[in-house]
């Protein structure tokens, strides 16, 4: 009896410690914002895309500067393939996401160009903003995947025909 208890004893303990690295149940009305922004450009210096789990929408932000000050948002609105959504639903930790510093390096510094991933859901938002073209430990995945769909997005919306 000792034996099974112990068994038993092992088992749950394994079986529960690894319940740490999946990613926890995401609320019904998570909402992810991927962007990427430059202080002094010509173009689209702007852009961004908001991902909506309450309606598997996908609206895409344009945002071009002007020296009058004059910003003309393009404001595109789709969906994405159910591939896409599961691939980067499955690289969601809100735990480990919230835990991030607001700030990883030194944004948009000598206008090098800032990114950021901001989550919002029933428990509140957090945003994380770091140097263009890198990625912060612990989210990797997921900013490339965010970054590989705002650029497919600003492709099929912004490049000329």
């Amino acid at each position: 009896m000792k034996k099974v208890i112990l068994i038993f004893t092992l088992f749950s303990t394994f079986y529960l410690s690894s319940c740490d690295s999946v990613s926890p149940k995401l609320e019904s009305d998570l909402v992810i914002v991927s962007g990427q922004s430059f202080g002094e450009c010509e173009g689209e210096c702007t852009q961004y895309f908001e991902l909506n789990t309450q309606n598997d929408s996908v609206s895409f932000v344009s945002q071009p500067y002007h020296v009058d000050n004059v910003n003309e948002k393009k404001i595109f609105k789709g969906t994405l393939a159910k591939t896409d959504w599961q691939e980067i639903l499955s690289e969601i930790n809100t735990k480990t996401f919230r835990s991030l510093k607001d700030v990883h390096g030194c944004p948009d510094c000598a206008d090098g160009g800032a990114e950021w991933i901001e989550m919002s859901d029933s428990s509140g938002t957090h945003k994380v903003t770091f140097e263009y073209g890198q990625e912060v430990k612990g989210i990797e995945n997921l900013i490339i995947l965010l970054r590989n769909q705002r650029n497919a997005l600003s492709k099929k919306y912004l490049s000329p025909i």
